[in-house]
């Protein structure tokens, strides 16, 4: 079940998960500007398709905007990162409780 007492908006989601991947990685700024600017990325596009935070995203959605990563001429390896950030992402949700079941888990790389 979501706590919707706790289920941020896109934005709030992002900057709770940044800190914790900060304090995961130890502080390693590369990975977490690469997956803040593969996150701002997924927002914006989600913005677009009608979400409004983390709960209203589905496996469905994610796999079209992988779908439209692939028509916009990205490489298989930066699709594969961005969907290691959207996992990883929605894995923290998930823990966070801003989510019911994380909608990223059957998102394959390509």
């Amino acid at each position: 079940m979501v706590d919707h007492a706790a289920n941020p908006a896109f934005k709030e989601a992002l900057n709770r998960y940044l800190r914790f991947l900060a304090a995961e990685r130890g502080g390693a700024t590369h990975t977490v500007k690469s997956y803040r600017e593969d996150l701002l990325q997924l927002i914006d596009y989600l913005q677009e398709a009608g979400c409004n935070g983390p709960a209203d995203v589905t496996t469905v959605v994610l796999r079209r905007y992988a779908a439209a990563l692939h028509a916009t001429g990205y490489a298989p390896t930066t699709i594969a990162r961005k969907l290691a950030s959207i996992r990883s992402f929605y894995r923290f949700g998930h823990r966070e409780g801003w989510v019911s079941s994380n909608p990223a888990q059957p998102l394959r790389s390509p």
